[in-house]
């Protein structure tokens, strides 16, 4: 055997998933994990594993950014008149709007 040639055992590669802050890094994430599972340096199992965490940790952003939105037009409430009134009907007209046009006719 020639003394230049070196030959070591590979280690393998470590599974990490990084930062899991946003919803991109959880979709990267997802398709890190899918890749791994498919080239076999990652169990099938753990695989599934992790690909649900991921999808309740989506599942809790999306809900909060929700909620975050909500909060942002709940803030213009008192601004819009939703009175029964100024209602806009499918038409794009509101009932005053309507009111007033079959009154003058």
């Amino acid at each position: 055997m020639d003394p230049q040639i070196h030959l070591t055992a590979e280690k393998p590669k470590r599974f990490q998933l990084g930062r899991l802050a946003t919803l991109n890094q959880i979709l990267k994430a997802g398709s890190k994990t899918l890749r791994a599972m498919a080239d076999g340096s990652l169990d099938s199992q753990l695989g599934a594993r992790i690909m649900n965490g991921l999808q309740i940790q989506r599942g809790a952003l999306e809900l909060r950014e929700l909620i975050e939105l909500r909060r942002k037009l709940d803030s213009f409430s008192p601004l819009i008149d939703v009175s029964p009134t100024n209602r806009i009907n499918l038409n794009g007209f509101s009932e005053r709007h309507l009111s007033q046009i079959s009154s003058a006719s």
